[in-house]
This record gives C-alpha cells, sequence and structure tokens, in this order.
C-alpha cells in the first residue's frame, strides 16, 4: 500500500508539468492581452508606455523564458531561482498582492460551499437512491426517479435566481449580500451559505440518486444477498451490512468526482449569491487576464484531483478488501 502510494504521488509530477505548460500556453493565446485591457482602461496611453508595462510585467521576455521564471527553474532578474518549485506562485499583474495569499482568502469559501453542498446531496441522493431500489417498480420507486430527473434538469443558475428573487417579491425576505466568515459570526455564516449550498447540492441529486439505485438494484440480485434473504434476516440488515456497502463503491467515485466538478458548479453558484470564493477568483482573473492568477489556481486545482483520485482508490480498499491498488 505504502509503495502505491508513493508511485502515485510521484506520478503528480509530469502530471502537474503538463498542466502548468498548457495552461501557460493556453491563457495568453486568449485575445487581447493584460496590456490592452490597462491600455483600454486608460485611453491617454501611448505605444511606449504600453511598451514600458510590458517590460514592468517582464511581458516583453519570450514565452519559454517567462515560463522558467514562473516554474521557478530560470533565475529572475535578482539570479534567484523563485517560482512554483519555491512554493511561490507569483504576484497578481494588477493589484501586485501574492497569489497565495489571494488564494488563501477566497478557498476557504469554496471548501465550505462545496462541503455543504456535498454533504447535502448524498443525505438527500443516497437514502432516496436506496429506497428507490428496494422497492423497484412502485409509485415510491416512479417518485424518485422523477425527482432524480427534475434535479438534472433544474439549471443551478436558475434555481439559485428564483430562491432569490421569488422570497424577496412574495415574503419580502433577501438573502445576506455581505459574506462573513464562519470563525467572524457562525450562526451568520451558515445562513449566508444555506441557500448556496442547497443549489449546489441540489444540482449533485440527480446523476447521485440515479446511480446509487442502478448500483444497488445490481447488488441485490447478487446471489450472497439471495442467501440472506433464504436465511431470514430482515430486510434492513440485508440492505445496510451487505448490500449498501458494496453498491456504494461506484457512488464513491462519482462524489470523488464532486470535487473537482464543485469547482465549476460555484463559479455560477458564487457569482449569483455573490461569494468570494475560488470560482468568482477566477472569473475576475480571466477577464482581466491576470495570468499569475489564473495560471496558480489551475495548478491548485490539478494537485487537488490528483490527490483526490489517490484519496478514492484508498476508500474502494478499505470498503472491499479484494481491491487490491496497483
Amino acid at each position: 500500500m505504502v509503495s502505491y502510494v508513493i508511485k502515485r504521488l510521484l506520478l503528480v509530477l509530469p502530471t502537474i508539468f503538463f498542466v502548468t505548460l498548457i495552461i501557460f500556453i493556453a491563457i495568453r493565446l486568449i485575445p487581447g492581452n493584460v496590456v490592452d485591457i490597462m491600455a483600454a482602461n486608460n485611453p491617454t496611453t501611448r505605444l511606449d508606455t504600453k511598451e514600458l508595462i510590458e517590460e514592468r510585467l517582464g511581458l516583453n521576455l519570450p514565452i519559454h523564458i517567462q515560463y522558467g521564471h514562473w516554474v521557478g527553474i530560470l533565475p529572475d532578474d535578482g539570479g534567484d531561482f523563485d517560482g512554483l518549485l519555491q512554493g511561490n506562485f507569483g504576484r497578481s499583474l494588477w493589484t501586485n498582492q501574492p497569489v497565495v495569499e489571494m488564494i488563501q482568502t477566497a478557498w476557504p469559501v469554496t471548501l465550505q460551499l462545496g462541503l455543504m453542498g456535498i454533504l447535502i446531496g448524498v443525505a438527500i441522493a443516497i437514502p432516496i437512491g436506496v429506497l428507490s431500489a428496494i422497492r423497484d417498480n412502485t409509485w415510491l420507486d416512479y417518485v424518485a426517479r422523477s425527482i432524480a430527473i427534475l434535479a438534472l434538469a433544474i439549471p443551478p443558475f436558475w434555481l439559485g435566481t428564483m430562491l432569490i428573487v421569488f422570497p424577496s417579491i412574495w415574503f419580502g425576505i433577501m438573502p445576506p449580500i455581505r459574506y462573513v466568515y464562519f470563525f467572524d459570526n457562525p450562526v451568520a455564516n451558515i445562513s449566508i451559505m444555506a441557500l448556496p449550498a442547497l443549489v449546489l447540492g441540489l444540482e449533485m441529486t440527480g446523476t447521485t440518486m440515479r446511480l446509487t439505485r442502478a448500483s444497488m438494484l445490481e447488488v441485490l440480485k447478487a446471489d450472497y444477498i439471495r442467501t440472506a434473504w433464504a436465511k431470514g434476516l430482515r430486510e434492513r440488515t440485508i440492505v445496510t451490512r451487505h448490500a449498501l456497502k458494496n453498491a456504494v463503491i461506484p457512488v464513491i467515485t462519482l462524489i470523488g468526482g464532486w470535487f473537482g466538478v464543485v469547482i465549476g458548479g460555484t463559479i455560477i453558484i458564487e457569482q449569483v449569491f455573490s461569494l468570494p470564493g475560488l470560482g468568482r477568483l477566477i472569473v475576475s482573473s480571466a477577464l482581466t487576464r491576470d495570468y499569475p492568477v489564473i495560471s496558480g489556481l489551475v495548478v491548485m486545482f490539478g494537485i487537488g484531483m490528483v490527490l483526490i483520485n489517490l484519496v478514492v482508490d484508498l476508500i474502494y480498499t478499505a470498503l472491499d478488501p479484494r481491491i487490491k491498488p496497483s
């Protein structure tokens, strides 16, 4: 097991290398660079001023030199190696604030939103999916499948907007606008995060519910489940102790993937509910072509996804010892 974990962690290195290379080149291929945007904000900017801006930001260097400085494999102007390999994600081209500090400020918001959304989605989807499977082709099953289809069909941005608009029209209730961090005021924080987490959780519910139902139906047809029925075990014992443990394995894969999808999902939800998380940060950085911020965020996402996949593989082994990592 230890050798497997070490091998997987070593594979992170080439993965992250290609992630950094692709994102570094891709964001510079987007029409309109940061110098053009800075110049557009100041119509009196002359051509020589634009050249000075490029020189100040280091954008006048060849792209491979810029990449070497950013990664930290080439020395900077002072002759020091200071880049990703040294734990330095660079500074924002607009505010000169360290990217690490910007991420440290934003990631607790996205992490809390993602965890709350996943917990809500799992708490709704798995019980209903299991109930739908053990009551196959009954009215309970039809209602559960209808809920799953409805959850898949409703766009999260529309649902979030409706949850803001209709209560304000009908009851004069508006969700809090100003974000409050959890440790500053837990009650206010939960009241702010409840609606966005519910929207995110419902977005995950449909797929998770359908997969749980399909996996549970397959497990319930297995020989060892028939044997358990033949022994006269209670339905609750068969479902919770024998069937659910195996049925939930593919669901864990989906839930692990949700941690990656959460970033994409929270971009929309953070915009709708004005939450200062990573999703909102990456949108604003993309609009202003803030290359170091975008690159730092994508690298962080890439490392996070690799580690999440490793954790999911280890959970497989814990749930079913027959699954051996290779």
